[in-house]
């Protein structure tokens, strides 16, 4: 399969149901390294990847059922409620053949640490499409379970280390369709507006409302 990088961009969709057919090892690698071709200031290539296949699922699977337990039991619910709930959100880590665990190191001041946060998204997004034009789907996932400071522990990351997203990648076995909702309205700065703009500069840096 070849398309551009338009075509993918409109062809990528959230997969939720999976082949169970494994994901060779060469189309990991090839999203990946698509991966780390994103723009990151400086270079400082603040991403790390952790990729679990088959039976490597089972420990994130299982953290996500006991943190969801350990929730519900915090609200008193029954335990057979518990248990239905739990089991059914550490399932929806196996769904896919492959998760991939973005992290992003958070190191250096805010704005470095802001950088390095936008690069790591940027990361996954070129992983999105990259899978999009070989055919396969996935499922770009955070929530509980990724700033759960127990995930970072399990994996041996470093506590500061920030888990931008978790990956489901497979052979999808279904086809979404749907468009966007049209875009909000765009902004362009007309050349009348400038010395306006420029005016209100120095007010700005001195910390005076324009």
């Amino acid at each position: 399969m070849s398309m551009s990088v338009q075509e993918a961009i409109r062809a990528r969709r959230t997969i939720k149901d999976y082949r169970p057919d494994p994901v060779p090892r060469q189309l990991i690698d090839a999203v990946l390294e698509a991966a780390a071709w994103a723009p990151n200031h400086h270079l400082t290539q603040p991403w790390r990847f952790i990729i679990l296949e088959g039976v490597a699922r089972l420990p994130l699977a299982e953290l996500r059922r006991a943190l969801k337990r350990r929730e519900l039991q915090e609200k008193g619910l029954p335990a057979d409620q518990i248990e239905a709930e739990a089991a059914e959100s550490g399932a929806k880590l196996l769904r896919a053949p492959v998760l991939i665990v973005v992290a992003c190191q958070q190191v250096g001041d805010e704005i470095r640490r802001e950088e390095d946060y936008s690069a790591t998204a940027a990361a996954i997004q070129n992983l999105l499409l990259a899978a999009t034009e070989l055919g396969l789907g996935t499922f770009w996932t955070s929530g509980p379970i990724a700033v759960a400071p127990e995930t970072n522990a399990l994996f041996g990351l470093d506590p500061s280390d920030r888990i931008v997203g978790i990956i489901h990648l497979g052979f999808p076995a279904e086809s979404p369709s749907g468009g966007r909702r049209p875009p909000p309205p765009t902004r362009w700065i007309e050349p009348r507006e400038v010395p306006k703009l420029i005016d209100r500069i120095d007010r700005l840096v001195a910390g005076t409302r324009p």
